[in-house]
Parts: C-alpha cells; structure tokens; sequence
C-alpha cells in the first residue's frame, strides 16, 4: 500500500483572503 502524502502549504500562498492557497507533497521521485 502506497504511503500517505503528506501535504504542506507552499510559502508562495499569500495570507489575503482572496489569494489561492498553493500545497505541495513531495514523494521520492515526484513533486504534487
């Protein structure tokens, strides 16, 4: 079984309220 991302917010996702908020998850070989 494949295991968990775990999912982080980015430092480029702004505080505003009307700004989109950006996740990352890293596994071994790819960036999500």
């Amino acid at each position: 079984m494949p295991e968990a991302l775990r999912w982080q917010k980015s430092s480029f996702s702004g505080g505003d309220p009307d700004t989109n908020c950006l996740e990352i998850a890293a596994t071994p070989t790819t960036l999500h």
